[in-house]
């Protein structure tokens, strides 16, 4: 199956962001792709979620399964776990479920052990990257989660942003440790292919130690770094 992820550069308003989105779907579709993965997009909330609800007008009848997180951009992160189409799914436990997390989760051990309870075929992350390098360090740490949490990681972001603010790109699809695609531009659909069913690590290997500027940053959104101090961005 062709398996696509979306970078999306944010644009002026929710109805702009939720047409530039559906557009790239529409280019994925077009391009082979069966799964589609969407990054957490803000705007997407405003207004009891009219963005989020057009996105969803104008994706429904493609002909592929999109899955879109919408979180709310207050919240420091959320995880949740999902099933998959059984086209893509069949055989062997675990192999129908996906995970999500969006935000802080992404780099919360404690989220991660729950989400690895569930075996799942297919992570999502939605890191919310702050820096470039915070979005350096979340691929790589992707890697290491293709060998641990789910043989397939798809990282979907936004780009374009100021420095310390959300959205620095570092979209990926990741495959038992390699990296099969990669987002180089600020508006960028990426696609893989990948057997059916999701292969998986055999065994699989513990999950891996947040990196430690991951680590610094989770800390300082959860107050146990003074904020003066900041992310160590070296």
């Amino acid at each position: 199956m062709k398996i696509a992820a979306v970078q999306h550069r944010v644009r002026e308003n929710a109805e702009a962001d939720a047409r530039t989105l559906g557009a790239a779907a529409a280019a994925a579709s077009q391009r082979g792709a069966e799964i589609i993965v969407f990054p957490d997009v803000p705007s997407l909330q405003i207004d009891a979620g009219a963005g989020h609800h057009l996105l969803l007008s104008l994706t429904r009848d493609l002909p592929a399964f999109c899955i879109i997180p919408s979180v709310d951009p207050e919240s420091r992160g959320m995880a949740v776990t999902a099933g998959l189409p059984a086209l893509f799914s069949a055989g062997g436990e675990g192999l129908g479920v996906a995970c999500i997390l969006v935000g802080d989760a992404c780099i919360d051990a404690a989220e991660l052990m729950r989400a690895s309870q569930s075996r799942p075929a297919l992570a999502i992350l939605c890191p919310r990257s702050e820096t470039d390098l915070q979005a350096e360090a979340m691929l790589e740490f992707a890697v290491a989660l293709s060998d641990s949490l789910a043989g397939l990681v798809v990282i979907a972001e936004c780009a374009g942003a100021e420095p310390l603010e959300s959205g620095h790109g570092g979209s990926a699809i990741v495959l038992l440790g390699e990296v099969s695609a990669e987002a180089f531009a600020d508006d960028d659909v990426i696609l893989a292919e990948v057997p059916v069913p999701i292969p998986q690590p055999s065994p699989r290997e513990p999950l891996p130690l947040v990196p430690p500027l991951l680590g610094q940053r989770f800390a300082l959104h959860s107050g146990r770094l003074p904020r003066d101090n900041g992310p160590d961005l070296s």
